[in-house]
């Protein structure tokens, strides 16, 4: 019996993917999309001028160069910050569409880079590529341009980085390096560092009551080195602009106009979600809701997942909660976009996490290969596709960066050049609306392309401000003041929307442009104006 024992052949032990595969197939899925995500990035370098959004960091930066205090010379919704950015690159490589696109391109390979190494961080491994890539390709369909909101996002991961850095190594330059982060997230979106401050407060909050360790307790260890960090970027961004603009202009242009009229009128609800399973803008809306609630679960579960960085998991939900008011608040697809990078980094970071768990079988590694194509699946159409990468042929950059400062929109060749013949250089010119009592954008981009100042600091239209009938008082005293002679309007400045915008505002500018200018020429969608002999204040 023994014998027979003995040459019985040992049970087959349960099939497994062997000691690399589990650490193998998902970078290979997450280089495929790193790729697919550079190459839709880079091709947003060559896209069409974004005449709103893009505008007016080129014409703020512009105006920078040129000496002109932010606020005080211009009304902006968030802080200097990437205006500032933006005039100090040129001011050292020369100012260019090109050089600010490039600045947007790494912007968004900043960020990415910093979620795969968070995701990493969480997972247990040196850097997630998964992650990386999920997020570069998500962020795509903001093409090239360098937002504010991505760059404050970047900066917030570098934050997380550096908090988690310093628990390794707490030196004073880590602490300094934590410290400047967040002042520089201050200068660059002021909503995103309150969010975010706020948010960590209420954690550390909650983890001292619960007697527990936070994420941050290497840093409030040395917090005068943080403290000296922090005020670098903030007294560089904000010490100019409140000493030329005061304190009062500078609350009330990124604070009370914004909570009391352009929140109200820029609202827009959540879409339908369901088609997040198809389509990347109701997706990225859905997985930035899914983020605090993967966080809270993955920290749960966070012995049988394999988490190795709990207080990675913490801050990154941290950042997700605090990125949701930017969801909420105007749920377009550019805003669901903006949201939805912590919450593919900690479900990239989880997945990675899992698949590092020891012994994993096929059985265990089908859904984790399932949820990674699973977060692809939306994007799919953001990806080129093997004909078109066969095909691909991109312009020089040198090239585009002389290119791209042309007029790219129907009929802004023959205004540029028409406002070039009938003002002098440092002249100031108004680019307005066909009308102003509705408006939801206007044309910025014109003030950089033809190279003018504007003659009233409100060049950015934004629905709730530029619609009250005190505010055009005052750009119509503004127009007078500086007896303006080019006035450009430009059809289709409203789009129908289910807020505020559709509250019809003041008419005391359209009847002071149809009283005081008759009309030069039209080209396109835009009307010039020229200031009548008879016109008087």
């Amino acid at each position: 019996m023994v014998r027979d024992r003995e040459a019985r052949p040992a049970a087959r032990p349960p099939a497994r993917p062997g000691p690399g595969a589990a650490r193998f197939v998902l970078p290979v899925i997450g280089a495929l999309l790193c790729l697919a995500g550079l190459d839709a990035t880079v091709a947003g370098f060559g896209a069409p001028l974004n005449d709103y959004d893009e505008g007016l960091i080129l014409t703020n930066a512009n105006l920078i160069l040129a000496g002109a205090a932010p606020v005080r010379d211009f009304y902006s919704n968030y802080a200097p910050g990437i205006f500032l950015v933006v005039a100090g690159t040129w001011k050292l490589l020369g100012a260019s569409i090109g050089l600010e696109r490039l600045l947007g391109i790494a912007i968004h390979l900043a960020l990415a880079t910093l979620a795969g190494r968070i995701a990493g961080r969480i997972a247990g491994c040196r850097f997630s590529l998964l992650a990386a890539g999920l997020v570069l390709l998500w962020i795509s369909p903001l093409q090239a341009v360098p937002f504010a909101w991505m760059a404050a996002l970047a900066v917030a991961c570098a934050g997380i980085e550096l908090a988690l850095a310093a628990r390794e190594r707490a030196g004073p330059w880590v602490i300094v390096l934590w410290g400047f982060s967040l002042g520089a997230l201050g200068g660059l979106r002021q909503d995103l560092f309150v969010y975010v401050c706020l948010v960590l407060a209420g954690i550390a909050i909650g983890l001292k009551i619960a007697r527990r360790p936070t994420p941050l307790d290497a840093l409030g260890a040395r917090a005068g080195w943080a403290l000296a960090g922090f005020a670098i970027p903030a007294v560089l961004v904000w010490g100019p602009t409140i000493a030329r603009a005061g304190w009062g202009p500078v609350a009330r242009d990124l604070y009370f106009d914004q909570v009391h009229y352009v929140l109200p009128a820029r609202a827009l609800p959540l879409p339908v979600l369901l088609g997040g399973l198809t389509d990347w803008y109701p997706g990225a809306a859905a997985l930035a809701l899914l983020g605090a609630p993967l966080a809270l679960w993955g920290l749960a579960r966070a012995t049988s997942w394999g988490v190795r960085d709990p207080a990675a998991l913490i801050l990154t939900g941290a950042l997700a909660i605090a990125v949701l008011p930017q969801l909420l608040g105007r749920s377009d697809q550019e805003h669901c976009v903006y949201a939805v990078a912590p919450a593919l980094t900690i479900a990239a970071a989880l997945i990675e996490a899992r698949a590092g768990r020891p012994h994993p079988t096929w059985l265990r590694m089908g859904p984790l290969l399932a949820a990674a194509l699973a977060l692809w699946f939306p994007t799919r159409s953001l990806a080129p596709s093997w004909e078109s990468l066969r095909r691909l042929s991109y312009p020089g950059f040198s090239d585009h960066l002389a290119s791209l400062s042309a007029g790219d929109f129907a009929g802004r060749e023959q205004v540029l050049a028409l406002i070039a013949r009938n003002t002098q250089p440092g002249e100031g010119i108004f680019v307005g609306n066909d009308q102003h009592q509705m408006v939801t954008w206007n044309d910025v981009s014109l003030y950089y392309l033809a190279n003018r100042p504007g003659v009233t600091r409100y060049l950015q239209f934004d629905p709730g401000i530029v619609t009250r009938a005190d505010v055009q008082q005052q750009m119509v005293r503004d127009l007078d003041r500086h007896r303006t002679r080019i006035a450009v309007l430009v059809q289709g400045g409203y789009r129908p929307e289910a807020n505020r915008s559709a509250q019809p505002g003041s008419d005391v500018l359209d009847e002071y442009l149809r009283r005081n200018f008759h009309v030069l020429a039209e080209s396109g969608p835009y009307t010039v104006l020229g200031r009548s002999v008879t016109a008087g204040p």
